[in-house]
């Protein structure tokens, strides 16, 4: 199960603290950090989190956007399944999350995910999908970039793209400079980790990662 999984999320959440959630195929939450014992996502959402991965390969991270909030599902092997987040990259009051977030069916889920959104880091969508790159690279020894990710944008965004007259393309199209950035950043952790440094895990997070 997620045991093979555990060393390495631990890591990545001590260095990020992108709160996840593991859940299998029946679905079933059966795992997550930190630790909200008394909230669990209803089959109802896992369902819906099973299907959107079942047309995707293992290690493929689908980033799926409300407006400023973001969450990253991905199937890790063929019984484990992973959700990271949600992100949100500006500070967000109930009744805003509440009325741009159209997939979450189940009201309870709503406020789960939003209590979770109050105790997690704000960053933007190009930090978000370093740290997802950054997961892949450490578990799995791949490297992914921003322009393989998969984008599962919210229909309030797919109108802000048309009236601004920006595709879905361009709009989530990283600069080379930021990708050479990300790539060095992501190289420092890795040393770091490998090292056992937490103290420049820390500092890379707290000074690389804003500068990205």
């Amino acid at each position: 199960m997620f045991q093979k999984y555990y060393q390495d999320l631990t890591v990545f959440y001590q260095a990020t603290h992108i709160p996840f959630c593991i859940f299998d195929n029946t679905p079933q939450d059966i795992f997550r950090y930190p630790l909200l014992s008394n909230q669990k996502c209803s089959r109802q959402t896992l369902k819906q989190c099973v299907g959107k991965l079942s047309v995707y390969n293992f290690h493929q991270p689908v980033i799926i956007t409300f407006s400023s909030c973001m969450l990253a599902l991905m199937a890790l092997d063929e019984q484990t399944n992973i959700m990271f987040g949600p992100i949100t990259s500006v500070p967000m009051s109930y009744h805003q999350f509440y009325s741009i977030v159209s997939l979450i069916e189940d009201l309870d889920d709503l406020l789960h995910l939003y209590k979770i959104i109050q105790c997690s880091p704000m960053m933007t969508l190009t930090q978000f999908t370093s740290n997802i790159s950054l997961f892949i690279k450490l578990a799995f020894q791949k490297d992914i970039l921003t322009e393989k990710m998969i984008f599962d944008i919210h229909e309030q965004e797919n109108k802000i793209s048309k009236n601004t007259g920006r595709s879905q393309k361009d709009k989530y199209k990283t600069p080379i400079n930021v990708i050479s950035d990300i790539i060095s950043f992501q190289k420092n952790v890795l040393q770091y980790i490998k090292a056992g440094n937490r103290q420049g895990i820390e500092d890379s997070f707290e000074g690389e990662m804003q500068l990205i």
